[in-house]
This record gives C-alpha cells, structure tokens and sequence, in this order.
C-alpha cells in the first residue's frame, strides 16, 4: 500500500538542507513523494533517512518494504517491536542442517567462522566450528577471540592498544597463527605451480597460492587480507594494459619468490597511500605506508648492486609516492638514480629492431618482445617522473640526447605473460602507459620539452632574469607537441559528453596522461615563479596578464572535461589520473587566485570545488589531502570567500 500521511513516522519532521557529509544540494524527499529525481540521486546521497536505500522498480516504486533482519544462532533475541504482531522466538531461529558427507577439500577453503574460547577445556569440532585439529590447538593457543577470518575483509588499523589492531602484538601474533594454519591446512592440496604457469592462472588460484609468498614473520603487515586488497587496487588503478593478466603474472613470480621485496613493499606502499574505501572513502592502511617505503627503500639499495627493469619500475613507483606527499628533495633524488639506473642498463640506447637487421639476423619472438618491453619500460619511467617534475616544478632534467628509439611494432604481451621467461630479464610488471605504434615518440618529444624548461628555469632562477621571447618559443613548441596528437589521444568536451561511463573509463585510463602532461606544461610555463622575473614594464603585464588567462582557461578545460564527468564513476573504478588532475587544479587556483580580478574568480568556484572533492576521495584522511584542504581553505578565507559556499554551489 502507499504510505499515507497518517501512516508515516516522518510526518512533521523538517528535511535537512544540505548533506553533513558532503554539503551537496540535492532533491530532498521523506519518503512520502518518490519522484524521479529521489529515485535518482537519494540512492547515492547521505542524508536520507533510509542509509543506503536502493533505487526501486517502476511499478513498486511507492511501495516500502521493510524487512528485519535475522538474529545470529546462539544469541538472544529481543523482544519484537509493540506494532508489530509477536513472533515466536523458535521461529526465528533456524534448525541446525544435517553434516554434510566428508568430501575432498575444495579451491579455495571456505573462510573459517570466529571462535570463541570459552574457557580451558578441549574443544571439538562442533563448538568452534572449524575443520581441522591444528586449528582448534592454534585457537587453544590464542586464548582469545578470532575476530579475523583468514580469507576475510582487511584489519583496520585503528588504536594500537586495540586487539584488532596490526600495531598490536596480539595482531601480530594471531595473523602469525593464521598463516601458519592456513598453509598446513592447504599444502598437501596446492596445485603445482608448473601446472599452473602453462595457461591463465584463475583468480582461485591466484588467491589460493598467495600466501606461500608472503614473508610468515611478527609483521603483520604481510596480512593476506591486507596485500590481496592493496595489490588489487594496484593493478587496477596504475597498471594500464592487461590488468588482469597482469595481476595473474604477479601472483606466480611472488609464489615462485621471483618478485624483488623492493618492488612487492612499493607497490604496497603506492596502493596504501591513495586506497580509498568505496564506501565509507576511508584510507584505513594510512599507518602501513611509512613502514613499506622505508622496507621498499631498503630493498632498493640491495638491488642497485645488480639493477633491472625491476628495480626501473620500483624507482618510478616510489617517485610518484614522493610526488603525492609533497617530498621535492627525495622526489629530485629518485629522478638521478632512475637516470642512472636507466644509463646503467643501457636502455637509452635500446633500438627497435628495423626491417634490415631483421634480414640479416632474424630475431626470436623472445628478443623481439624484450627490445619493446625494454623501451617501454624506459620511456614510462621517465615520462612518469618528468610529470612528477612539472607538478613540483623541480629543476632536474634527464640527459636523453644520446638515445636512440625508433618507432616499434606494436606487439602482443599475451604470450609472454602466458610462458616461463628462461633468462629473468623480463620484468615483473610491464607499465605501458601509453599503447599504439607511436606513443613513445610523442613521451620523447614530451621529454625534451620539459627538459628545456627545467634548465630554463634552472637558469633564470641563478640569473634572476626571464625572457619573453624564450617563453613564447615554449609556449610554440607545446602546442605543436598537443595538436600533433592524434585526435584518440585527447579528450573532447563533445566525445565526454556523448560517452557512456564504460567509454569513458576506457578512453581515460589510455590517453589522459598525455592531456596531463600538456595542461602541466602549461601551469609551468605560466608560473609565477617564471613571470615575476620578466620586469614591470607594460610590455611585461600585458604579456604576464596574457599567461595568467592561459592558465585559467586551461584549468577550466580541464575540469570540465575530466574532474566534473569523472564524478559519474564510482571512486573504485576512477583512474588514478584524476588525482593528478585535483592536484594541478588545486595549485593553479592557489597561485592565481589571489592576483586575479573578483569577476574572474566567480567563473571558477564551482570547479573548484569540484576539483576539491576529487581530492578528497581518494585521500580523505592522507597528509597530503590534509595540507590541501588547509591550503586551499587558507587561500579562500584571504581573499574573503567562505569555503562552505564553495562547496555548497558545486551542484
């Protein structure tokens, strides 16, 4: 039936205007009037009164079911509400099911269900439900409650004077015993890994020979739970081509201890700092991420003795992790190993095989697909920390004049990640962040552009002078990199607008990191480091108003095309992209803002505050989303606007 005025709870109560958690202005409804737009968006809103109500069919949609849920076994129910007709007690609790025969363990073992040690005595299969007789002595052992199931949702690190908390002792203790149990149980069925390599590893099995790899020490931040959530965000928000096959891959060279511990605590550490919960936008590994850069940067020593594409990767991946934490020096000097590292190698001199060495020497398929792993590889590494130099407009260059990259067939990785490599020389996760036959000639030419500004501003920050003409030839020379671009490369206010979520995700994940790369170029060519040293002549304004406007009018493209749209994505399915984005967006209005006229501010607020949202979720509780939001809070309460009708006029 439909609820009616005077069947309702609701009557009379005053609807809330703007939601606690996100200040969002939206369609309010009290569940009397299901129009379209509640159906719409109370589903993804916080201040309804029915916390997480889903969206309902058409011919029910007037319709309110409530439904009560059921008490656990073995726990007293309460006694059922006065409106309600008394249920009886027995009827709620269900008849225990008959044991089922003794049959061969399954792939994966079901996660246990918690037990709970009463007291001394022995306890028996039927008590504790568990399966095994070592796990009734590691419970007899414990003394306490297994609050955490082994195959179950990650611990929170919360007080470390909490139980549950991996800080903790008896954490540590426990996801010991967990693990020690884990593998005794599951050893006299685990699949043998030369089985395994020879097709597509399932994701059963991948999960089901994890933690043979995992170091079984007093750390419980190796927690299975723990790694499988991180290395999965992992792959999904930075690994670009194949994630999945990629993901496969990893989880047979760490169960065959093939995995470098520099690059397993790297990437642990990367997916711990920009996690965020789907649901609740939470950052719950934030006191892991210290402890895996610090065992990262320690392995990163030991490997330098014998580098790899390995240890490229890992540079690369710790370089973006000193990029998002605001750390300049340590950014500046990741950027010279990787460029010694990558001279060491020799990949700055790696050449795409052409068609007449091909005739002279026919190559094998195996060093075929090494010389384009390999330059992949070295332009990915510094494409990335050359885009992590224009975001800290640091002065470090790399010395790239003397390589030698000819365009490359693009090849199928398929293979390669479906077989035994024989020589270990390549590497454990391919990064291209740009596929086609010609991208890495447009990250080359992206290279040396942002070379030539590090040295000019290297230059004119000891000369104390800047020059007109050298900036206009910067400015030329990027957008003659931007409109060679082929059109699949950038993104279009008409192709977002046309395209569905799945498109866009597609389209985001390929080719964003080169409308990136130009939107950055840009900030920095028209930063105020570089424009207050050009004089205060007219000539100069007019020529610095010029840049500032450009800047603007980049900033609002931007956001436009990539902030406002993404916010159509759920925060586990956005790319990692759009974190970058939130980051240049929020230095640009910091910079500017303050210099620029009040009629020009008005046209920027609401993707201001969209771009703020971005940032925080998907790092609410992080340092770095801390120092933004103080930040940027700052900028706007000095030239007299108030922060929450930022917020509150975004939508």
């Amino acid at each position: 039936m439909n609820p009616t005025p005077s069947s309702s709870n609701d009557v009379g109560r005053k609807l809330k205007k703007t939601c606690d958690l996100c200040s969002a202005r939206r369609y309010r409804c009290n569940g009397l009037n299901p129009c379209s737009s509640c159906e719409r968006r109370l589903v993804v809103c916080h201040y309804s009164y029915y916390p997480r109500r889903k969206a309902v069919p058409e011919p029910l949609a007037r319709i309110v079911v409530v439904s009560e849920p059921q008490p656990p076994r073995d726990i007293v129910v309460p006694a059922p509400p006065r409106l309600l007709p008394p249920t009886p007690v027995a009827a709620l609790v269900p008849a225990p099911a008959p044991a089922p025969p003794p049959t061969q363990p399954m792939l994966p073992l079901i996660p246990r269900a918690e037990v709970v040690v009463v007291n001394s005595r022995p306890l028996n299969q039927a008590e504790c439900g568990i399966q095994s007789r070592l796990d009734i002595l590691a419970a007899m052992l414990l003394g306490m409650h297994l609050t955490t199931p082994l195959m179950g949702p990650p611990p929170t690190p919360a007080d470390s004077r909490s139980k549950n908390s991996p800080l903790s002792p008896l954490f540590r203790y426990r996801a010991f015993l967990d693990n020690m149990v884990w593998t005794a149980t599951t050893m006299p069925t685990l699949p043998q890994l030369s089985r395994i390599t020879r097709r597509v590893l399932t994701l059963t099995e991948a999960v089901y020979i994890l933690p043979r790899a995992l170091p079984y020490d007093d750390h419980s931040i190796y927690h299975l739970s723990t790694v499988r959530v991180l290395v999965s965000y992992f792959f999904d928000h930075f690994v670009y081509w194949e994630p999945f096959l990629q993901l496969q891959r990893f989880y047979i060279r760490l169960a065959q201890g093939k995995v470098p511990p520099s690059l397993f605590n790297a990437i642990l550490a990367f997916a711990s700092q920009l996690y965020s919960d789907p649901e609740t936008k939470e950052n719950p590994y934030t006191p892991l991420q210290a402890e895996y850069i610090a065992r990262a940067e320690s392995g990163l020593f030991d490997d330098m003795d014998c580098p790899s594409l390995d240890t490229v990767t890992t540079i690369t991946i710790l370089a973006m992790i000193s990029c998002n934490i605001g750390e300049t020096e340590r950014l500046n000097t990741y950027m010279a190993i990787i460029h010694r590292t990558c001279s060491a190698l020799g990949l700055h001199l790696v050449d795409s095989p052409s068609v007449q060495a091909r005739t002279v020497r026919p190559l094998t398929r195996h060093q075929h697909v090494l010389f384009e792993v390999q330059r992949r590889a070295f332009w990915s590494s510094l494409f990335l920390t050359s885009l992590a130099g224009l975001i800290e407009k640091t002065t470090s260059y790399f010395d790239t004049e003397s390589a030698h990259v000819e365009g490359a067939d693009d090849l199928d990785f398929t293979d390669f990640f479906l077989t035994d490599d024989p020589d270990n020389l390549l590497p454990t996760i391919v990064c291209p962040l740009y596929s086609g036959l010609s991208t890495t000639s447009y990250a080359r030419e992206l290279v040396f552009i942002n070379n030539e500004i590090a040295r000019y501003m290297g230059h004119s920050r000891v000369e104390g002078r800047a020059s007109i003409v050298e900036i206009q030839q910067f400015h030329a020379a990027l957008d003659h990199w931007f409109a060679s671009l082929p059109p699949a490369f950038v993104l279009t206010r008409a192709n977002v607008r046309d395209a569905t979520d799945a498109d866009y995700v597609l389209s985001f994940r390929n080719i964003t990191l080169m409308q990136l790369a130009y939107y950055l170029a840009v900030f920095v060519i028209n930063s105020e480091p570089l424009l207050e040293r050009l004089g205060s002549d007219s000539a100069s304004e007019t020529f610095k108003n010029h840049c500032r406007e450009r800047s603007w009018a980049a900033l609002a493209d931007l956001v436009e095309v990539i902030v406002v749209p993404s916010f159509r994505l759920p925060v586990g399915v956005r790319p990692l992209n759009s974190f970058l984005y939130a980051w240049y967006g929020l230095e640009a209005c910091t910079v500017h803002l303050k210099n620029s006229h009040p009629a020009q501010r008005a046209r920027y607020y609401g993707s201001l505050s969209a771009i703020y949202n971005v940032t925080r979720d998907y790092a609410p509780v992080s340092r770095f989303s801390r120092a933004l939001r103080n930040m940027f809070a700052t900028t706007m309460n000095d030239i007299g606007f108030s922060w929450d009708a930022i917020v509150a006029q975004a939508y």
